[in-house]
């Protein structure tokens, strides 16, 4: 803390601290109160900060023990081209405008190059804000210390208990689920659904694989290959979290652009609303970029509406020392 006190105002009649387990309540209302100015998700009973060290979380606290800000970063160092440091802040609503947003940002920045100082500097390392709320005086703030909006999501959801539509496939399909040994198949679909996209990141096959598969929500019984003559021209990869068991997350789906205006993409999905339903899914969602209206259609024809919004400001700095 004395490293980064520079960063943290005196506010009157309140103190700085770390966040300890006997303050969930106070972050609960806290978080409920800001995600009711900013017409945001509600929080979950569980504090997202509640297993981490002391130095990668802060409070200010006023009488009573009432929480007026919180920040929290993790360090995720899963990925195979990048670190990332998520960073989170929370400012009460009468609280805001007082420079209380900067301090907890400039807090934060420097509490993430103490996680990054000991790692090699052999990937970038990238600072992540994600929200997914309608404060949009928080992006001009990130936006002034450095930080680019990378992505704009909304996630669908459409529930699995209402009857389910049926797309016609456009000619004789085979269809397999996720293997590694069928890895490249999927990757080449994957490569030249995205090629054209914005934001399309190069990655190697081994990245891909790595980023898109190796955690344990994977489903590959869920996920599918699409085959026409032995050709990949469909693909879908699919998982569910620990966090919500009965819904079940397109995490990524694309088809070959050889293929596309057929019909393949609808056929894929309400393949997919057939499997989760079998596996006792009660819910299906997915992410769609902002920018990707024509991908968007097709999910609100079988049914998909707006859950939440989702979006990311991020800046990259240096690992190691």
């Amino acid at each position: 803390m004395n490293a980064t006190a520079a960063f943290l105002p005196v506010v009157q009649s309140a103190s700085w601290r770390a966040l300890q387990a006997a303050d969930a309540a106070a972050w609960l209302a806290l978080a409920h109160v800001c995600a009711e100015a900013d017409h945001g998700p509600l929080p979950g009973a569980t504090p997202p900060w509640r297993d981490l060290p002391p130095a990668q979380t802060l409070g200010l606290f006023g009488t009573a023990g009432t929480l007026l800000a919180a920040a929290w970063l993790t360090l995720d160092t899963s990925m195979q081209h990048e670190y990332r440091v998520f960073l989170t802040l929370l400012v009460h609503p009468e609280q805001r405008e007082q420079g209380l947003e900067a301090a907890l940002l400039g807090w934060l920045e420097a509490q993430a190059q103490l996680l990054l100082a000991p790692l090699p500097a052999e990937r970038p390392a990238v600072l992540r804000l994600d929200f997914e709320h309608h404060n949009t005086a928080v992006g001009n703030l990130y936006a002034a210390h450095g930080y680019t909006c990378a992505m704009i999501e909304d996630q669908l959801r459409r529930t699995l208990v209402a009857s389910l539509p049926t797309e016609a496939w456009p000619l004789d399909m085979a269809m397999e689920p996720w293997t590694a040994a069928r890895s490249a198949a999927f990757f080449a679909v994957y490569a030249a659904a995205f090629r054209e996209r914005p934001g399309f990141p190069g990655w190697p096959e081994q990245v891909w694989v790595q980023n898109m598969t190796g955690f344990d929500e994977f489903r590959p019984d869920l996920s599918l290959l699409v085959l026409h003559a032995e050709q990949p021209v469909a693909y879908a990869l699919c998982a569910v979290e620990a966090a919500e068991p009965e819904v079940g997350f397109v995490v990524q789906m694309g088809v070959h652009p050889q293929w596309r205006k057929r019909g393949l993409g609808g056929a894929v999905l309400s393949t997919l609303l057939q499997r989760f339903t079998q596996a006792g899914l009660t819910t299906a969602a997915l992410d769609v970029n902002a920018n990707n209206p024509t991908a968007r259609s097709v999910y609100e024809r079988l049914g998909f509406m707006q859950h939440s919004r989702y979006t990311s400001y991020r800046k990259q700095v240096q690992a190691g020392q």
